[in-house]
C-alpha cells in the first residue's frame, strides 16, 4: 500500500502532509485513515503540542477524491465516528 499521508516530530510539533499532488491531494479512503492514524499517534503523544496539517506541491487538499466516490470506493458515510474525510470530526485538545 503507499504512503498517502506522512508525518514528522519537531520538538513539540507533529507535521502530518497529504502526499498525493497528482490528484491535488484529494482524499480517498485509504488516506482518510492514514490521516486518523497519524492524528491518533499525536493524540497519545504528550509530549506534543501542536499538529500542522498540509500538503505537496502547493496543494493542500481538494476535497473528497471524486473517482472514489463515484465508483463506491469512496470514504465511509457513517453519522458518528470519524468523518469521510478522516480527521474533519476529531475534536482535539491540542491545537
Amino acid at each position: 500500500m503507499s504512503q498517502n499521508v506522512t508525518f514528522e516530530v519537531r520538538g513539540i510539533s507533529q507535521t502530518v502532509t497529504i502526499c498525493r499532488p497528482e490528484n491535488r491531494s484529494a482524499i480517498d479512503a485509504a488516506t482518510a485513515q492514514q490521516l486518523v492514524a497519524a492524528f491518533e499517534l499525536f493524540e497519545r503523544d504528550e509530549a506534543l503540542a501542536v499538529a500542522i496539517l498540509t500538503g505537496v506541491e502547493g496543494c493542500f487538499c481538494a476535497g473528497a477524491e471524486l473517482k472514489a466516490v463515484s465508483s463506491r470506493q469512496g470514504n465511509v458515510l457513517k453519522a458518528d465516528g470519524y468523518a469521510p474525510l478522516g480527521v474533519s470530526r476529531l475534536l482535539s485538545p491540542s491545537p
